[in-house]
């Protein structure tokens, strides 16, 4: 089947499947339509992305056939030779306690090819060891250096940058970001003579602890957060994260935390000291806009972003075009095809 290239440089395409059946108006509602054929895939109408915020319709009315068949969004561009992975867990791996599916087979295959992996969380409710074994538990080979989460990273940040001996930190999080606050050296105490107030997602956040945050804040100590995700994705539902609960110390306090985890670039560029690779042979995958993907814009890292977390296709589409990310994916499941057709 022969090839044909999409020929205008730096654009932004939305392709999609054609399927029997399918409506024949999409063309008349979308404009500037091109037929191409991609190796290995059937043919696809490929749109520019520019002219979808211009539509004036709802998300309801939004064509149904391009919310069902939507598959890619790529910048074309020169050929990428990826050699490492920056990869999230929540919503991206796995949700809640259940594996996304076709994830293990193309994590595996990807190792085969020699791509470095690691996976960066930000949620610090674990520890690497806990993270690896869970991946583990799932099919998937992870050993604790190759997993960063941000309670590390955090923790790390806070040592480095203001050194550890006879520092205090007052934690809302849980036993695993205690653990790597000890680690470094840092005197985690109930109480308000601290040098620190350190915010991760808590379980067992209770107003009690909200006040004393709030008073060793208003006593000078430093506020600092693990990430400022507002909620975490679980089988259930979501989840309140980190992000909700640094709002209720903010708004009382009016002080705003720095962050370490996702989007700051603190946590990337730790990210890829440890893998080892250049970041224009790099890309960060996630299922976040205002984390994954702002992260590696802020590194000028290519970015992948997939739909099955919590950036549904409609928000997609609202997205600022600065924060458009190069490729979208229906699941981490397709990154191996991904990677063949950008490569």
């Amino acid at each position: 089947m022969p090839s044909i290239t999409p020929t205008s440089s730096g654009a932004i395409f939305k392709t999609m499947r054609r399927y029997a059946g399918r409506s024949a108006n999409i063309a008349s509602v979308l404009t500037s339509v091109k037929k191409l054929v991609i190796p290995r895939y059937r043919t696809v109408e490929v749109i520019p992305i520019t002219s979808l915020p211009s539509l004036n319709t709802s998300k309801a009315s939004y064509p149904q056939e391009l919310r069902l068949r939507l598959k890619w969004i790529f910048k074309e561009d020169e050929a990428l030779r990826i050699k490492g992975l920056i990869i999230d867990l929540d919503g991206c791996v796995y949700v809640g306690n259940k594996v996304v599916e076709g994830v293990p087979e193309a994590l595996e295959e990807l190792a085969k090819r020699g791509i470095k992996l690691l996976y960066l969380t930000n949620n610090s409710s674990k520890t690497a060891y806990e993270y690896s074994k869970k991946l583990k538990d799932m099919g998937i080979k992870a050993e604790t250096n190759d997993i960063l989460t941000s309670a590390e990273a955090t923790a790390c940040y806070i040592a480095e940058r203001y050194g550890a001996r006879g520092k205090k930190v007052f934690l809302i999080g849980s036993e695993a970001f205690k653990a790597e606050l000890e680690k470094r050296g840092l005197a985690v105490v109930d109480s308000l003579d601290v040098d620190f107030v350190v915010l991760g997602v808590d379980f067992s956040f209770n107003y009690d602890k909200l006040t004393k945050a709030c008073r060793a804040i208003l006593r000078g100590a430093k506020f600092i957060a693990s990430n400022l995700d507002a909620t975490i994705p679980s089988e259930e539902g979501i989840l309140p994260g980190a992000g909700s609960l640094a709002s209720a110390v903010t708004k009382a306090t009016g002080v705003k935390p720095i962050v370490v985890g996702k989007p700051s670039k603190r946590i990337i560029l730790e990210a890829l000291r440890r893998l080892g690779v250049g970041k224009e042979e790099v890309a960060i995958v996630g299922d976040r806009i205002e984390t994954d993907i702002k992260a590696g814009k802020s590194t000028d890292i290519y970015t992948i972003l997939v739909l099955t977390g919590v950036t549904s296709l409609e928000k997609l589409l609202e997205v600022d075009e600065k924060l458009r990310p190069d490729l979208v994916i229906d699941s981490l499941a397709d990154i191996v095809k991904a990677l063949e057709h950008l490569s």
